[in-house]
């Protein structure tokens, strides 16, 4: 159901606000994967261990989760056009600075504003669609801007990986500071505010307000777990692949860039067979497809690590499965979990888009914490994390089962 405040909108307009919520979206993933084939390199670079420079993931991680719990219940106070603004303007001073960074801790310290600015457009450009849609809707068209932003993070570890070859692992940084520059400026010039309803909340004091809320709702909870604990079988890999495949296979940042578009392609896939069937089926059939194949991957992935020949394949095939399923998942989930209560859609969007953040870095921990020689240690974190989700998936079944017999 549409707020009855939602702003009139030309084609045009309604054409320029989804591509601003596309970019914005995408600039936080895009910049999370760019460094990832340059990890060995900065280590060497910055005379450090690599499980250490994998922290720049982690902090960027928690950086977003922590982000994502403020942006959230503010837009709902005073608007998502002002909070975006103010969370690119800090993207990129968190951008430049990792660029001129000369140390491993000053890196982490620029990529943990970096990456407190990159989640305006995560947590804002879902609530804005919630604003100006139903959840059928909304679903259908997370999953196209999810669909399409993909295209970023597809390219990032390629990019990165080739920027290094070419140049330096700081091109990369500078780049992206370039791009927040040019969307800051577009968005300052031409998104229209979609919030005319503030949340009455007791005051500035009080910004966790609605997330309590929230926490004491059982229908937002188990789906935003849901959610967190299929996005940590992602951020899993992605914490353990390139160790994986440079440093135990012996292969190139730029090759380990070409095997990840794999896996990208099929969570595109995935959103885009979630954008056509949301509206058709709802939300909740494709929930269960995507955690059922994602489960199916993990299966496969086990089996691969035990018995099939040491290579990319054998990692990322099984990762594509889990991604086809976790494109199904996540747009599908996180439009029910943000229009679970509609008045505070913003703090839903931020404290679901945190639960994922917060899961997600402390999977990058263990892993990083554990992987030497072997591909056991992010195997079996992916493993765990795609059976918890299934759990919670079964808990939202039960939970909507319980609720019709209730009504």
């Amino acid at each position: 159901m549409k707020p009855p405040d939602r702003p009139a909108m030309t084609r045009g307009t309604e054409r320029t606000i989804i591509a601003l919520i596309i970019l914005t979206t995408a600039l936080g993933p895009f910049t999370m994967n760019v460094p990832l084939p340059s990890m060995p390199a900065i280590a060497g670079a910055l005379d450090s261990s690599y499980d250490r420079v994998q922290l720049i993931l982690t902090l960027y991680l928690l950086a977003l989760a922590v982000g994502q719990i403020v942006y959230g219940p503010l837009s709902d106070r005073f608007g998502r056009r002002p909070v975006l603004l103010a969370g690119l303007a800090v993207y990129v001073i968190g951008s430049l600075a990792s660029a001129a960074a000369t140390s491993v801790g000053l890196l982490l310290a620029a990529r943990f504003v970096q990456g407190v600015g990159g989640c305006a457009g995560l947590v804002l450009g879902r609530a804005m669609l919630a604003d100006l849609y139903g959840r059928n809707r909304a679903a259908s068209l997370i999953a196209y801007v999810t669909m399409a932003m993909v295209a970023a993070p597809m390219i990032a570890p390629a990019l990165g990986g080739l920027m290094e070859e070419l140049f330096s692992w700081r091109a990369a940084f500078a780049s992206v500071g370039i791009i927040g520059v040019v969307l800051l400026a577009a968005t300052a010039i031409l998104l229209p505010e979609t919030h005319g309803e503030r949340a009455a909340g007791p005051g500035a004091s009080s910004l966790l307000w609605g997330s309590r809320r929230l926490l004491a709702a059982p229908d937002f909870l188990v789906v935003a777990s849901l959610a967190a604990f299929s996005s940590a079988m992602y951020f899993a890999f992605l914490a353990g692949a390139p160790h994986v495949v440079i440093e135990l296979m012996g292969r190139s940042p730029a090759e380990f860039g070409l095997w990840f578009a794999g896996p990208a392609a099929l969570y595109m896939l995935g959103n885009f067979l979630s954008g056509h069937y949301a509206t058709r089926l709802g939300t909740a059939p494709l929930i269960r497809y995507g955690t059922l194949l994602a489960l199916l991957g993990a299966a496969i992935l086990v089996g691969g690590t035990l018995y099939a020949p040491f290579g990319p394949a054998t990692i990322f095939l099984p990762m594509a499965i889990i991604a086809l399923g976790n494109g199904l998942v996540l747009p599908n989930a996180i439009a029910t979990a943000v229009t679970a209560r509609p008045d505070l859609s913003g703090a839903a969007s931020g404290l679901t888009g945190a639960l994922q953040m917060g899961l997600g870095a402390a999977a990058t921990i263990i892993v990083a914490a554990f992987l030497r020689d072997s591909t056991a240690p992010m195997v079996v974190v992916m493993t765990a994390c795609g059976v918890i989700a299934a759990i919670f998936y079964l808990a939202s079944k039960r939970y909507r089962q319980d609720s019709r017999e209730a009504s």
